[in-house]
């Protein structure tokens, strides 16, 4: 078992995918004991790591056998009933824990996923809730996110440690509170979130950087969306947070990238459902756009159509088309005032797709 883990970390895929074959066979098909799997648990799951990290750009045809090798060990070897048999024999269950909740910050897509749902797996088999197994090794994720701004990364590390706080935030219950050090990180989403693309780009944006640079935008959304959701930042302190957050999913839903958009449209719509109502200044602003959009047909696009039509839906105009058009051609304050006046918000949001 000690030498096809370590042939995991050999360069060649097809040896990588070969150990992982072989690891599958000794775990699956020959009658290998459960207790000596167990107790090389953590350098296989190790090795099989490493060897989804260091997948070919493009993902193999055979790269879910590899991961499929990695639930079926997690799964094998922290089964109630043999972590009861090996009473200590066998590695740590939290070290093993500690292990994939760090890849949850991971630069790689996959392999964040991979570890969610490996540590999903753990839980299952194990009867024990997630955030009592993490709770005791979440320093090991979250002091180097602490540590350093944001700003101070490349785009596919703050994507990785934007997720993984967004992961810890949305687990039942949390695995992290609001303090301090979460809202420094939910403002550094927001002026991200919020910034223009040469601010954060420091230069002239291609198509190979504005790609993590859309992702970056999405995980930004997605944790200030958790971090609304969490009934502990509905206290009058953040207050501002939540203000700052909702002028910038109405920001949002003007970008190019139609990921950011739908993005904030989902955002702005648990928001609507969970409160009912918004302040009328926010929804002034964040309408006007679209009305001032539609009244003048020299700025329409298809980008500005199909932004004006996600507004419109998101606040239930969609009936009311024609008219909503006419409004918009003759616009004010006074005019807005008597659209927003005692609208039930709540009651628009629940009709949406």
């Amino acid at each position: 078992m000690t030498r096809l883990a370590c042939i995991c970390y050999d360069s060649s895929w097809q040896r990588k995918t070969g150990a992982a074959m072989g690891i599958n066979l000794l775990t699956s098909k020959v009658d290998l004991s459960t207790r000596t799997i167990a107790k090389h648990s953590v350098e296989i799951v190790r090795g099989l790591v490493f060897a989804i990290k260091d997948m070919p750009g493009e993902a193999p045809s055979n790269s879910q056998m590899v991961i499929d090798t990695l639930y079926h060990v997690v799964r094998v070897c922290n089964e109630a009933e043999l972590r009861k048999q090996l009473e200590g024999a066998a590695p740590s269950l939290h070290y093993l824990c500690g292990l994939l909740l760090l890849e949850t910050c991971s630069q790689i897509a996959t392999v964040r996923e991979v570890a969610k749902e490996a540590l999903d797996i753990i839980s299952e088999v194990t009867q024990i809730p997630l955030t009592e197994l993490l709770l005791p090794v979440r320093d090991r994720l979250l002091q180097p996110i602490w540590s350093k701004p944001l700003r101070a990364l490349g785009f596919t590390m703050q994507i990785g440690h934007i997720d993984a706080v967004t992961y810890c935030i949305t687990r039942n219950p949390p695995l992290i509170e609001i303090d301090d050090k979460l809202t420094r990180i939910l403002h550094e989403a927001i002026g991200i979130a919020d910034a223009e693309d040469t601010a954060l780009l420091g230069g002239k944006a291609t198509h190979k950087t504005m790609a993590p640079l859309t992702h970056l935008r999405v995980v930004c959304v997605q944790l200030l969306s958790a971090a609304l959701a969490n009934p502990h930042f509905a206290a009058a302190t953040y207050n501002q947070y939540r203000q700052r957050a909702l002028t910038v999913y109405f920001k949002l839903l003007y970008a190019k990238a139609p990921e950011v958009v739908e993005a904030a449209y989902k955002s702005l719509k648990q928001v609507m459902l969970a409160q009912g109502k918004l302040p009328k200044d926010l929804l002034q602003n964040g309408l006007k756009p679209v009305l001032m959009n539609l009244a003048d047909h020299r700025k329409l696009s298809v980008a500005s159509l199909q932004v004006s039509i996600l507004s419109a839906t998101l606040y239930g105009f969609q009936r009311r088309a024609d008219q909503f058009v006419l409004i918009g051609s003759r616009s004010s304050p006074r005019t807005l005032d008597e659209l927003l006046q005692g609208r039930d918000w709540s009651e628009a949001g629940r009709s949406l797709p």
